[in-house]
């Protein structure tokens, strides 16, 4: 087999000669997923294929989402776009276009668990070893059945195939017959998983129809190509079978998933297939000499199979470090304060930071609540939309009305719904004050009351709250999304909640578990609340919410070593690393051993445990390649109730030979005053320490000297700015920056006159399309008579203006158009004006004490005895008050500017066609309250000349992204002492 190696000055010529079989085995860091960006790109520019001619294919749906979001970029718009997605997602597709009918839906985990459980409660035990005969129907044994079960399609075994395999293997013996059962049950069914999906596409590539349609395929590429199944290589070949030209990208050494079904050797087989080229990335752009010298430390010896060979690293500096600790918490402590002063002092981005664990049952917790203790931004461990307090209290009230319909309940039953109700009155929803919840609690109890009846007598008022726990077809009878948004409808408090400003993220887990239970009802529309929530507490599993119900923020990952395949940051610390965690090391984590369906895996002790350290081996390099500067291994070594536990082998090898200990603590310069005044009373404490620096750290503490105290002193502290005035002699104010200045004079200023902080937002740009829309639409028919443009022209010019939208990946970009088609929609369906429009987006300006006001309205209409109608547009989801809307300086100075210009002007509004009503929302503006908002923008005027930037504490803190450094809180104030 031919090989090339390439430096990325090389890449041309490799690129341009793209066809036949070619491998690309390429490093950590090296390029190998922008090596096929610029393949595809090479193609279309210089003409040899089309877009439609091209399929890249990758093993997860973030790595396909990177990689279509870079050809995107690298070729620009092409009218059809490549096809870059999963094996699974093309195989969705295939069998829905090679056989003309619906689009097969795939069992989710529970599903098929569960589908499984059904078929073993209609097994004969005696086909079964004895071993298994007492729990063939137990959610554990179902589980590891249905894994089983996948395991055998991904590797293209037939229920014969698995029967001849049994032969050897009595402890199979029942899973032949059990596994044609359940693919019959599928057939009926009209459903399939994710392993016999596979399968199915590669049946219809075979045929001659699926002959046809590669032959439109010219090329075939696949990314992570290590981390491909037998079945996902065999469909690849498939697809290219017509030309012959697939390229395929991997890593041996980062083949970590064989407990997926992955198989490393696919690289070894398509290496040696006849014809093949080897083409070998040399050139990392991410990993420096140290780290990637320890990485290489610590799999030496392992004899891995494969190898990329020598890789020659990026030219910056970077660092490996170990430390070891007495305890976990020192671990996690010292952790987070090393976090926080890559942060404070470094000024490195949290989502440039990753705390890495092999499993997620050891020491995140502890970590999370050290970073917590630090306000450090990150997501916290195990956290699914199911557990999020919002959808909580929906499962919550499930349970309760469950109970009640219960004629015979369990006492683990009533216990559940107790708590369950607990949980609910003394939360946000029903406020109940915990005096008053143990009262009703005893009463309940001595009067052997029923829920419902309780609620009856000792809240009254919470009408939809007893309804719906004495009808409870909405959890029972009728799908999960029907009976929420029934419930939604009914439940008393709702709407206070939703508009309560300190609940986002409530309202965005509502929004994202509403568009989940959407997703469901598209694949069974019999699944109801009270089944969806059994389901998630049997699999520990949910369906992934298109919807984030936490804005996209800049934070710490805090994850798994396999869930970080793929990314890359600054710093990488690999916490926990003992031995025994890691490397975990464990004979088999399946008791049906799927693992040895792999012909290369044997029974044979000795082989075994070599396979799994050579796949430790490749987790560690993994872990230790995401980082571009450094990377931090920490253990904990044995305390006096944790027997033999010692710092990780591979910990060991980084070390390379350096002596391993804990971090010199004492060389750690404080970050913060609170951590100063720690140390200071630390030291006071110390009877241990010299008695001149308890005497000093006494004095400090007492009577702090002002030069010591100074908090500029601290690491990473600014220097203070100019002393200067922020405003020039003449300035000009618009309505928007007086609702800015009325929240907050100090956030305004920052934001709206320093222009610090973040500029942009998703909102905003969605925003500035709609009103460009409106705008064009409307431009059309000005002077026509007709008080609109009609709904099909404005979604055309919906379509042309949302080719410069920009909401990230393409998937989130359509979700956004869809919001805009929805919104417009309704505002055409029941148009809420009754002039003709005469202007749009009209300037307007007027003077106020020598300071020029200037606005824009959205759009002038005039009625017909010839008043003007002020119309300003909102995209928002919610809409201000009625008197904050009969008293808003915006639509009062659109109708003060036009009527100081001699214009009459009759009315002043917003229209809000997202708010979520029947009608177009809108809100008019007070004509009565000119005089009084005249009054109001003089008195902003006046603030802000004389630079009055006091901060305003209001609801809008929690959000602010300059609360750190704000005089109002504690946490921003030390920014200030003198």
């Amino acid at each position: 087999m031919d090989e090339v190696r390439l430096k990325p000055a090389d890449w041309p010529s490799a690129l341009a000669d793209p066809d036949g079989r070619r491998i690309v085995v390429a490093g950590p860091g090296t390029g190998k997923t922008k090596f096929l960006v610029e393949q595809v790109a090479a193609l279309i520019r210089s003409g040899r294929a089309t877009p439609s001619e091209i399929v890249v294919l990758s093993f997860s749906r973030r790595s396909s989402a990177r990689l279509r979001k870079g050809i995107e970029t690298a070729v620009g718009p092409t009218g059809v776009p490549v096809d870059v997605g999963t094996f699974h997602s093309l195989a969705l597709r295939l069998i829905e276009s090679l056989t003309e009918g619906t689009r097969p839906l795939p069992l989710t985990t529970p599903e098929q668990v569960g589908l499984v459980r059904e078929i073993l409660a209609t097994e004969d035990p005696s086909d079964w070893p004895v071993l298994y005969r007492d729990i063939l129907n137990t959610s554990v044994f179902s589980a590891e059945v249905a894994d089983f079960l996948l395991r055998c399609s991904e590797r293209l075994l037939t229920p014969v195939d698995l029967a001849r395999k049994a032969e050897t293997r009595r402890d199979w013996r029942g899973l032949p017959g059990l596994f044609a059962r359940y693919l019959g049950r599928l057939e009926t069914m009209g459903r399939t998983d994710y392993g016999v999906l596979l399968t199915q596409a590669i049946d219809l590539l075979r045929t001659e129809e699926g002959r046809i349609l590669t032959s439109r395929i010219r090329y075939v590429m696949v990314d992570e190509y290590q981390d491909t199944s037998p079945a996902q290589a065999e469909m690849a070949e498939l697809l290219a079978s017509a030309h012959g030209n697939l390229t395929v990208t991997g890593d041996p050494y980062q083949s970590i998933f064989s407990f997926r079904g992955a198989e490393v050797r696919n690289i070894a087989q398509f290496s040696d297939q006849t014809g093949s080229r080897r083409i070998v990335l040399a050139q990392s752009f991410r990993v420096p000499r140290q780290i990637l010298t320890a990485a290489l430390r610590v799999v030496s010896g392992g004899d891995l199979p494969g190898s990329a060979g020598p890789v020659e690293p990026a030219d910056h500096e970077g660092r490996s470090e170990t430390y070891v600790f007495d305890q976990e918490t020192a671990e996690a402590e010292w952790i987070s304060r090393e976090i926080e002063s890559l942060i404070r002092v470094e000024g490195m981005s949290p989502s440039d930071i990753a705390v890495l664990v092999r499993s997620k049952r050891e020491l995140l917790n502890e970590l999370s609540r050290a970073l917590d203790r630090r306000d450090l931004p990150h997501d916290p461990p195990d956290s699914r939309l199911v557990d999020h307090p919002a959808i909580r209290l929906v499962q919550d009230l499930v349970t309760v009305a469950l109970a009640e319909v219960d004629d015979n309940p369990t006492p683990l039953t009533r216990v559940d719904a107790d708590q369950a109700m607990r949980r609910m009155l003394l939360g946000p929803l029903f406020e109940v004050g915990v005096g008053q919840e143990r009262e009703i609690a005893r009463a309940r109890k001595s009067a052997q009351l029923t829920w419902s009846d309780t609620i009856a007598r000792f809240l009254p008022r919470h009408h939809g709250l007893h309804q719906l726990i004495v009808e409870s077809a909405w959890a029972t009878r009728i799908g999960a999304s029907e009976g929420f948004w029934d419930m939604w409808s009914r439940l008393d408090g709702i709407p206070e909640l939703v508009a309560d400003p300190e609940r986002l993220e409530w309202r965005r887990a509502w929004a994202a578990f509403g568009q989940m239970l959407s997703r469901q009802a598209d694949r069974d529309p019999t699944v109801t609340l009270a089944r969806f929530f059994a389901m998630v507490d049997e699999g520990d599993f949910e369906p992934t919410p298109l919807i984030s119900i936490r804005p996209t923020a800049d934070r710490i990952t805090l994850t798994t070593l396999h869930q970080a395949k793929g990314l890359e940051f600054e710093v990488v610390f690999i916490a926990n690393a003992v031995e025994g965690v890691f490397p975990d090391l464990r004979r088999s984590r399946r008791m049906l051993r799927p693992e040895l369906l792999s012909p290369e895996r044997t029974t044979d002790s000795d082989a075994q445990h070599l396979f799994q350290a050579q796949e430790e081996m490749r987790l560690a390099y993994t872990a230790m390649t995401r980082a571009r500067r450094r990377v931090v291994w920490t253990a904990t070594e044995a305390g006096i109730d944790q027997g033999d536990r010692r710092p990780s082998r591979f910990l060991m090898a980084a070390a390379g030979g350096d002596r391993v200990g804990p971090p010199a603590f004492h060389d750690l310069e404080p970050v913060t005053l609170s951590e100063a005044e720690s140390r200071l009373r630390r030291t006071l404490l110390d009877s241990g320490a010299p008695t001149v620096d308890r005497l000093a750290a006494a004095s400090v503490l007492a009577a702090p000297p002002k030069p010591w105290w100074d908090p500029g002193n601290f690491p990473g502290a600014v220097s203070p700015g100019p002393d200067s005035p922020v405003l020039g002699p003449t300035f000009r104010l618009s309505p928007s920056q007086a609702d800015s200045y009325q929240r907050c004079p100090r956030r305004y200023v920052l934001e709206r006159r320093l222009r610090l902080g973040d500029a942009t937002s998703t909102w905003a740009h969605f925003g500035e399309l709609v009103h460009d829309i409106l705008e064009r639409a409307e431009a059309e028919i000005v002077g026509t008579g007709a008080r609109h443009a009609e709904l099909d022209r404005v979604l055309t010019i919906l379509d042309e203006v949302w080719g410069s939208a920009d909401f990230g990946p393409p998937a989130l970009t359509e979700a956004w158009k869809g919001k805009a088609i929805e919104m417009l929609s309704k505002l055409y369906q029941r148009w809420p004006g009754r002039g003709e429009p005469i202007g749009l987006e009209v300037d307007v300006e007027t003077d106020l004490d020598g300071v020029s006001w200037i606005g824009r309205v959205d759009r002038l209409e005039r009625n017909e005895e010839g008043g003007l109608r002020v119309v300003d547009y909102k995209t928002s989801t919610h809409a201000p008050t009625q008197d904050d809307a009969a008293e808003s300086v915006q639509l009062g100075f659109y109708a003060l500017a036009l009527a100081r210009s001699g214009e009459e002007v009759v009315a002043s509004e917003m229209w809000l066609p997202r708010v979520n009503t029947v009608s177009v929302t809108t809100r008019q503006f007070s004509m009565h309250r000119l005089p009084e908002i005249e009054r109001v923008m003089e008195r902003i005027s006046s603030e802000i000349a004389a630079e009055d930037w006091s901060p305003r504490v209001s609801d809008q803190c929690k959000r602010c992204e300059f609360k750190r450094s704000c005089p109002a809180w504690p946490e921003g104030r030390g920014a200030f002492l003198s």
